[in-house]
């Protein structure tokens, strides 16, 4: 016997079409404004911290100015060294400079910016998808201002961040535009290798079936890097992991690279810039990667992973930490960190308050960003003394003079001149000694014309070679330079002419310093 049948009740849509279609736009313009809005914030955080760069992006600078001046992609011209991690990065500054002629680390700052809110407006576009505008909203203003990632502008976890997201948002329906995007990535910067494999298993595991245009076009990308690098560094990785593995042993404040370690020092950088609130938005951050995996579509799950993989691999490496390698990390927990807020507000039914307190949340945070913009990011002493140094060596040494130094970056893109990189990052020579923690070995395998001694720690950066007995008598002072904030001296040795010095000899190990795993 049939069952009678009711009418069932219309949908909102239904009845009111129109409304789902005003509904709908105002939706879409308004993540059109809040892009807007972000991008002006973010270009006036990169006007103020223009070319405020870490030294070790300088060394992507310089290969890119040397790149767009007709000295191929090197640090010193004639030296086909694969010194520098984020190739790609450098490849596209010395392609944007000489076409623009605007200063490599300028370019740095604004693509930062670029970069930051390509990341921020897949994501947001993600999250509004599955009903989580609000949430993006407030995920995408921390990420798009947050000092500790304008702190890495110029490096390539940044690039490959933007790059690797842009493809999840094709993968589903562009998967050669897809792939060409994920290549990318990886030429931008090696260890995004993981990730891009990792989003065609996601990719795989959303149709159903295996991605072949996105992993044929990704490993022809792929491949065509690998053998440009080939043919013209004789190798297709840079040998920029072992120099920072062996960098601790230069250094013992740096040594001691363990998981606790190393996300200390994340932790404390973390700290200095979000302030009391850091613990909250760090908890926060935790809790919110579940609606990051299960509401932001492929961009959010590959960010959840790609966070993953770096996180562990960095840490059971054994390297030191740098600021560059927390990006994927931070990046993930920035984004999330209002998810669990909103989401609380909503099934509680106190949808305002609570989103207003989450709106205070990611907000309060871009009072610590104000002043960190109001100091300008004159905290490093590094910038204003090895600058200034640079200026000097350019203005007052010939073209062919040699520089020796440890930290190499900011020195040699301003000096011009050639410089010995002490840790080896760039001097192949210089490696075997840095991994003993010998640097007066690796200055003694290629003495310099001039040598340089800073006052702002202990060590001074080449205190082992200029306490040497025989040093005084081979190098004299050429200048002392006296740097007014921070405060402090930077002092330019010259080496005396013809003046003999203790031969070449193999690397001696320091006692005191922990050997490199």
């Amino acid at each position: 016997m049939n069952q009678p049948s009711f009418p069932t009740q219309p949908s909102f849509k239904e009845v009111h079409p129109k409304a789902g279609v005003r509904r709908s736009v105002r939706g879409f313009l308004g993540e059109r404004l809040v892009v807007v809005l972000w991008s002006v914030v973010a270009l006036l955080v990169a006007y103020r911290m223009l070319g405020r760069a870490t030294d070790d992006i300088y060394i992507t600078y310089r290969y890119a100015w040397n790149l767009a001046h007709g000295a191929g992609l090197t640090f010193n011209s004639g030296e086909r060294v694969f010194g520098v991690t984020d190739p790609g990065v450098a490849l596209l500054l010395g392609w944007l400079h000489w076409i623009s002629r605007v200063d490599v680390p300028r370019l740095g700052s604004l693509l930062t910016a670029a970069w930051l809110l390509t990341a921020g407006r897949v994501l947001l576009r993600g999250a509004a998808r599955n009903g989580l505008r609000v949430e993006g909203i407030l995920g995408g203003t921390l990420l798009v201002t947050s000092p500790f990632l304008w702190t890495a502008q110029g490096a390539g976890p940044l690039a490959v961040l933007a790059f690797l997201l842009a493809a999840a948002a094709r993968a589903e329906r562009w998967p050669t535009s897809a792939g060409f995007s994920a290549g990318l990535a990886v030429w931008m910067r090696p260890d995004a290798a993981p990730a891009a494999v990792l989003l065609g298993l996601l990719r795989a595991r959303l149709v159903g079936r295996f991605p072949r245009r996105y992993a044929l076009v990704c490993g022809l990308v792929v491949l065509a890097g690998c053998l440009a690098a080939w043919s013209w560094f004789g190798t297709v990785l840079p040998n920029t992991l072992a120099a920072k593995r062996q960098f601790a042993a230069l250094g013992p404040e740096l040594v001691g690279a363990t998981p606790a370690v190393f996300w200390g020092r994340a932790w404390g950088l973390f700290r200095q810039h979000a302030g009391p609130l850091a613990p909250a938005l760090a908890a926060l951050g935790l809790a919110g990667q579940a609606w990051l995996w299960r509401r932001c579509g492929l961009p959010g799950k590959l960010l959840v992973l790609h966070a993953a993989v770096t996180a562990i691999a960095y840490t059971v490496l054994g390297v030191p930490f740098f600021v560059w390698y927390a990006v994927p990390a931070v990046a993930a927990l920035l984004f999330a960190a209002p998810f669990p807020l909103v989401a609380l507000a909503r099934r509680a039914g106190a949808f305002r308050l609570t989103a207003l307190l989450a709106a205070a949340l990611a907000l309060l945070p871009l009072l610590g960003t104000a002043r960190w913009l109001r100091d300008g990011g004159r905290g490093d002493w590094r910038l204003p003394a090895y600058r200034a140094a640079g200026l000097w060596l350019r203005e007052h040494t010939p073209p062919d003079a040699t520089v020796a130094a440890d930290e190499i970056g900011i020195l040699a893109y301003t000096s011009r001149r050639r410089v010995y990189d002490l840790i080896g990052l760039v001097s192949p020579e210089a490696m075997p000694y840095a991994a003993a923690g010998d640097p007066v070995g690796a200055f003694l395998a290629r003495p310099a014309d001039y040598l340089l001694f800073h006052g702002f720690t202990h060590r001074g950066g080449s205190r082992p070679i200029v306490s040497k007995p025989w040093f005084a008598g081979a190098y004299e002072e050429a200048v002392r330079l006296r740097i007014a904030q921070p405060p402090g001296t930077v002092t330019i040795y010259r080496r005396r002419p013809g003046t003999p010095l203790p031969p070449r000899r193999p690397p001696r190990q320091r006692s005191a310093i922990i050997p490199p795993r």
